[in-house]
């Protein structure tokens, strides 16, 4: 790894570099802010609520399935990174994956489920 990027430090200034990093750590914050938003939207939840203490059951649901589509859409982040973006725990992160289970034996959160993952996917342009 150290060889290619001495081969791009040859390549490309240090200026260019640090251009191509900020830009690719920028891209990760959209992605997942257009995950929650787009959770929020799908199962009505306020964008506001999803970030705040609240343990209404809507909100800690949707909640759940932002953190799993996180961690689906964006396996870089550690499950201690995605608990600090809705001030929570790992062990939070880690509990919300083991209950979407139990939410997919729903039809409606299944249907749901599903309508979310293929937004994600057709706008991540992963098939």
């Amino acid at each position: 790894m150290l060889g290619r990027v001495l081969g791009l430090a040859e390549t490309y200034s240090k200026t260019e570099l640090e251009e191509a990093l900020r830009l690719k750590k920028g891209k990760r914050k959209v992605e997942v802010d257009f995950i929650v938003d787009q959770v929020a939207r799908n199962l009505e939840v306020n964008l506001d609520d999803m970030y705040s203490r609240t343990r209404r059951q809507k909100v800690v649901m949707a909640r759940d399935f932002a953190m799993h589509f996180i961690k689906k859409f964006c396996p870089y982040l550690s499950y201690s990174a995605i608990g600090k973006m809705f001030r929570r725990d790992h062990s939070t992160v880690l509990h919300s994956r083991d209950k979407m289970e139990s939410y997919l034996f729903y039809d409606e959160y299944a249907v749901k489920y599903n309508e979310i993952d293929d937004l994600l996917k057709e706008t991540f342009c992963i098939y």
